[in-house]
C-alpha cells in the first residue's frame, strides 16, 4: 500500500525563502524550485551525491533532472544523467544548454 502525499502545499514565508538562497553553500546547486530548495534543508541538491527521483508521470521529474544538471554544468562541472526509459534524444539536451559530452 502506497501512502498518500498531503495535496497542500506548505507555507513558507518570503523571508524564509531568501535565507535559503542567500545561505546556499558552494556545493550546493538550486533546483529553481524554490519550496523544494527549501524542503531539502540546504538550499538545494548536494555536489557528489547521487539522487533517485520518483513520480507519476509527467509530473516534472524529467525537467527537474535537466535543470540540475545544467546548473551543475554552469559551474564547469561533469553531470552524470542515467535515462533508465531512454527517452531522452541527446539532440534536445544541446537545445536545452546541456552539453551531451561533459
Amino acid at each position: 500500500m502506497q501512502a498518500e502525499l498531503p495535496r497542500e502545499t506548505p507555507s513558507v514565508s518570503d523571508a524564509e525563502l531568501d535565507q535559503v538562497t542567500s545561505d546556499t553553500p558552494a556545493d550546493v546547486v538550486p533546483t529553481e524550485l524554490s519550496l523544494l530548495d527549501h524542503s531539502l534543508g540546504i538550499g538545494g541538491i548536494k555536489l557528489g551525491r547521487m539522487y533517485e527521483i520518483y513520480g507519476p508521470p509527467m509530473s516534472g521529474k524529467t525537467a527537474l533532472c535537466l535543470t540540475v544538471a545544467r546548473a551543475v554544468q554552469d559551474r564547469s562541472r561533469p553531470v552524470a544523467y542515467i535515462d533508465g526509459d531512454r527517452t531522452i534524444e541527446t539532440s534536445r539536451l544541446g537545445e536545452l544548454g546541456l552539453d551531451p559530452a561533459e
